[in-house]
């Protein structure tokens, strides 16, 4: 997918990125965006926490979507 990307193939995708422990193993950007424009992600996060709070649940590690935090 990454090679198709300079020829607009996919012009909602705005960058491929790959990174571990902080570190970018790889990045590709398209349509005019480089490594230091902002980029909006928070439906991406929204997926993950999603993802992640299902996944907790499933292993017992959460009981409930259903939880108060409470700072003191």
């Amino acid at each position: 997918m990454t090679h198709q990307l300079p020829t607009r193939a996919y012009p909602a995708i705005q960058a491929v990125l790959n990174s571990h422990n902080g570190v970018t193993g790889y990045a590709q950007y398209a349509n005019g965006y480089t490594r230091d424009c902002l980029f909006e992600t928070r439906s991406a996060f929204k997926s993950v926490t999603s993802l992640l709070t299902g996944i907790a649940i499933n292993i017992h590690q959460i009981d409930s979507t259903i939880l108060f935090v409470y700072l003191s």
